[in-house]
């Protein structure tokens, strides 16, 4: 059995307009391809690679996924006092959505200086244009600032990604502002875990709250929504609660960690009402030299 590539996957997607996900289990077999197809076009004949039609193939019929930013309308007005944990509202200045505070970190500022701060999407911490220095606010921004935007990898419809994150810097008037904890879920492991499929996960979000579920897919090429645009992602991580939603909007930012030690697994950015997706975090850690370790 063979194994799908990277470029076999996008061109599948790039092929079949009402496709938005594909991906293999289990992936070291060589298993079964299932492709995700949007509700509205399930019955479009699907073209695939003459190798890949050979292949034991599953379709599934889906919504499409989009980001999980939340209208500002709909937001909610909790505040946390200092040290401000994971998993809760953040807003960044003037912008029109709210999201999720995946977690405190460390990580390297664009200066080359080691930094504490917070981890979320980019979606979510960066209106247009994006500053660095921009305020983010918890829970919205008419309450003091908690962080200031210092570095992101832009999300684009021209390239192919490997995912949406941003960090801020949460040292406000010579104080930080955060701590290794996430509401719900209380202190974290420093240390990060690759996903697997069939792991046991959970997450604490503004929207859904602390929600568990598992991991259906890694290495998933996917296409997600972003309101004026779509962008193609590679290498990411699918997870599902078979009795409820894992995520819904607003939950966008939220950390992803093994249910049984709290290590953290993936950033969540997208999903639907049956799936959600995570980047796993070791090129997020790479990017941003981030960790999660922080002093006893």
């Amino acid at each position: 059995m063979m194994i799908l590539t990277d470029a076999q996957k996008l061109e599948i997607l790039r092929a079949n307009p009402a496709a938005h996900a594909v991906y293999q289990q289990p992936l070291e077999e060589g298993g079964i391809v299932t492709i995700l197809v949007d509700a509205q076009h399930p019955h479009n004949p699907l073209t695939l690679p003459l190798e890949v039609s050979r292949h034991p193939i599953e379709i599934r019929v889906t919504p499409p996924f989009t980001d999980l930013r939340l209208p500002l309308q709909y937001a909610a007005d909790t505040c946390y006092n200092e040290p401000v944990p994971g998993g809760v509202q953040i807003q960044p200045q003037r912008a029109a959505w709210v999201g999720t505070l995946g977690a405190g970190c460390r990580f390297l500022s664009q200066d080359g200086h080691q930094r504490w701060g917070i981890l979320s999407n980019w979606h979510v911490m960066c209106p247009t244009p994006t500053d660095r220095g921009h305020p983010i606010c918890q829970p919205r921004d008419d309450k003091p600032p908690i962080a200031h935007l210092e570095d992101w990898e832009p999300v684009s419809p021209a390239k192919v990604n490997t995912f949406d994150a941003a960090v801020a810097d949460a040292k406000i008037n010579h104080l930080h502002t955060i701590g290794p904890f996430i509401h719900c879920l209380g202190k974290i492991s420093p240390k990060i875990l690759v996903p697997k499929i069939n792991m046991q996960v959970c997450k604490c979000g503004r929207t859904t709250n602390l929600t568990y579920g598992f991991c259906v897919a890694v290495d998933a090429a996917v296409q997600v929504g972003y309101g004026d645009f779509t962008a193609t992602f590679t290498g990411q991580a699918i997870f599902t609660d078979p009795h409820d939603p894992f995520s819904a909007p607003g939950d966008s930012g939220s950390l992803i960690l093994q249910e049984n030690n709290k290590r953290p697994v993936a950033l969540l950015f997208a999903g639907n009402r049956e799936q959600t997706i995570g980047s796993p975090l070791g090129p997020i850690a790479n990017r941003f030299t981030l960790s999660f370790q922080f002093p006893e």
